[in-house]
């Protein structure tokens, strides 16, 4: 096992209680983690990181107790922040060098590695061309050259899609799943897409607290007996809203077709296929999911 988080918690000292005993285990992969702003990912993520010490509970990472005291663990891990520094007036190439020059690594061979990573991230054909001069998505792809250049057996990218334009999110998406063949992949987003074409573990945090952790298909299947259908006339539509979360809604046969969560069947309903997006809005608050939805449907 590769990770081992067990009831993990996180209090600031402002009072915030970030994480509430929240366990995790990883062997290998790619682990996509998503849930609404402010559910904890990002402190996660970087206890994980070992950049923060949990509060309570205990981490594991690689069969080793106590990561954040051992210099050998944290070579071995690589973490990607969604706000990526780089040194603006030295170009793409001499950023990756002076990340060398800082571990002091010095393989002979460093410059085919910086090769190699400028290849895999689209970035050879500028290479020199200064970091401050990159579009945001090639500063992204240079913040993720970073993250992986130093070889780590794990990667952890913080909302590395978000603010993205379509064909970069694929981009990295593909990368994610290339790179998780070899080693541990986590990765945070708030954007289901992403986390449907690239993970292949998922889990899905509200609140600070893990509301789910396994595959995607098993949480379909944890939330199918809860997703419903209606036909309705127009005017009804506001009473359903009220009542019930609406995750979808189309005209059908002069009628309009809602699809609803529901632990109850609504009266008239009849059971609907459940979705990804359905499946994870289920474990939403209902204060969260105008916000969700809002952000995918930008995204």
């Amino acid at each position: 096992m590769n990770i081992e988080a067990t009831e993990i918690g996180k209090f600031f000292p402002n009072g915030t209680e970030a994480l509430k005993s929240v366990s995790l285990e990883m062997s290998s992969g790619v682990l996509g983690m998503i849930g609404p702003n402010g559910a904890g990912k990002t402190t996660l993520l970087r206890i994980l990181a070992t950049l923060l010490e949990p509060s309570s509970g205990s981490v594991k990472l690689f069969g080793m107790d106590s990561p954040q005291m051992d210099r050998a663990i944290c070579r071995r891990i690589g973490y990607v922040p969604q706000q990526i520094h780089l040194v603006d007036d030295l170009s793409a190439r001499e950023n990756l060098e002076l990340f060398y020059d800082l571990r002091h690594i010095q393989s002979p061979l460093r410059k085919r590695w910086i090769n190699e990573h400028l290849e895999l991230t689209g970035l050879a054909s500028i290479a020199h061309t200064r970091a401050g001069s990159l579009s945001g998505g090639e500063r992204r792809k240079l913040g993720f050259a970073l993250g992986i250049l130093h070889r780590p057996d794990l990667l952890i990218c913080d909302e590395i899609t978000t603010g993205l334009d379509p064909g970069e999110r694929v981009f990295f998406r593909n990368l994610l799943a290339e790179i998780g063949e070899h080693i541990c992949v986590i990765f945070s987003t708030h954007i289901l897409e992403d986390i449907a074409s690239a993970a292949d573990q998922l889990c899905v945090m509200v609140a600070g607290r893990m509301e789910f952790s396994g595959k995607p298909h098993d949480l379909i299947e944890s939330q199918a007996s809860r997703i419903w259908q209606i036909d309705v006339d127009e005017e009804r539509i506001p009473e359903l809203e009220g009542r019930f979360l609406v995750t979808d809604q189309r005209p059908f046969n002069g009628h309009v077709r809602l699809k609803l969560i529901s632990s109850e069947p609504p009266p008239g309903s009849v059971t609907a296929e459940c979705r990804f997006e359905d499946a994870f809005l289920a474990l939403l608050p209902r204060e969260k999911h105008t916000e969700f939805l809002t952000n995918n449907h930008r995204s």
